[in-house]
Order: structure tokens, then C-alpha cells, then sequence
């Protein structure tokens, strides 16, 4: 009995411990894509909750001719000013990127617009 509540507390932390990994792995992964045009800028609403206790998550979508990216907050990189970094773009612009994150999958959001460069 002993044995199953070990092997069950063990699956447990390697489960945290794999998706705290999979997160950080994701944040530190730092890249440039150059010459980037805006093609939209979306604003997202994300609304969850009951009628008690609502919730609103916004969302920066950045969608160029190479790719989707998300302006969001991050603090392994000392990201805090996602929306003026996406206020800060304009339609029709071309513009370096640094970004962190491996791209939109199975586990993963699309990548972080961190800085961006007007080209």
C-alpha cells in the first residue's frame, strides 16, 4: 500500500517537474526573425468564469507573412510592457523580432515577441 502511494506521489512530481521544464525550456529559447510584415494586429478578449466571479484574459496577436506571433508579458525574460510593444507596431510595417518560445504546437502558444525593430 505504501509502495502505491509513492509510486503515485513520484508520477505526480515528475509530472509537475516535466511541465515546469517544458515552460522554462520555452522562455529561454531565443531567436531574431527579420523582416517581418505585419500583416493584422489582433486584440483578443478571453472571457472565463460564472456570473459570481468573471474573468478577463487579454490577448496581442501579431500576425505577419512569416508567422503568428503573441505579445505577452514574460518574467524569465523581463518582458512587463506587452501592450505597448504591441501598440508600439503598425500595419503594413516590416520589423525585426526577437522572440523566445519554439512556435505554436501541441504544448506550445506561438512565440513571445520580446523586442521588436522597425526594419
Amino acid at each position: 500500500m505504501r509502495t502505491k502511494i509513492y509510486l503515485y506521489f513520484g508520477l505526480f512530481a515528475l509530472i509537475i517537474v516535466g511541465a515546469i521544464s517544458i515552460g522554462v525550456y520555452n522562455d529561454t529559447k531565443i531567436s531574431i526573425v527579420k523582416n517581418c510584415k505585419v500583416i493584422e494586429l489582433q486584440q483578443q478578449q478571453l472571457i472565463t468564469g460564472g456570473k459570481d466571479n468573471m474573468r478577463t484574459e487579454i490577448r496581442y496577436l501579431v500576425i505577419t507573412d512569416k508567422e503568428t506571433f503573441i505579445c505577452e508579458s514574460s518574467m524569465l525574460n523581463g518582458k512587463f510592457d506587452n501592450s505597448n510593444v504591441f501598440w508600439h507596431l503598425k500595419k503594413d510595417k516590416t520589423y525585426t523580432f526577437k522572440v523566445c518560445g519554439v512556435g505554436k504546437g501541441f504544448l506550445f502558444d506561438y512565440r513571445n515577441v520580446i523586442k521588436e525593430t522597425l526594419t
